[in-house]
């Protein structure tokens, strides 16, 4: 039971080795581990000695987890780190291409919107610049 509860602590350590915000998310999975902790301790506990606690299961617990802390902990976080930066190097070679294009068709339909804006834009002056002239013209007739 220990080297799994060490297990499920290196699975939390990698989790925050990977995220922003260090501080709040330590406290927040700390707690986390230790609920999850205390509940499969508690199952455990039903399962082997019939719901009573004997100082051997705890003791065991300990022993469990300090050896796999001190044996393999390290191993198994490098491992852990390792695998993650490969999936995330393999997730971003699939969609970087799939990024690539949808950034090339945004930038077309931005530059294709920019220009028929622009366009929209000289309208609506030449047509202020005319209704100007009309109105001159009337003026000049009228006086």
């Amino acid at each position: 039971m220990g080297v799994c509860l060490g297990a499920l602590f290196d699975l939390f350590r990698v989790l925050r080795f990977f995220s922003p915000g260090k501080r709040i998310l330590t406290v927040v999975t700390d707690i986390l581990f230790w609920n999850v902790a205390i509940i499969i301790l508690f199952a455990f506990v039903l399962t082997v000695s019939n719901g009573r606690m004997r100082w051997y299961v705890l003791l065991g617990t300990f022993c469990g987890g300090f050896v796999y802390i001190s044996a393999v902990s390290e191993i198994v976080f490098r491992v852990c780190v390792s695998v993650v930066f490969l999936i995330k190097k393999f997730l971003w070679m699939i969609t970087h291409p799939v990024y690539l294009v949808l950034r090339w068709m945004w930038r077309g339909v931005k530059q294709s919107y920019r220009g028929r804006m622009k366009k929209i834009k000289e309208r609506r002056e030449s047509v202020a610049e005319k209704r100007e002239e009309q109105e001159k013209e009337k003026t000049q007739f009228d006086a």
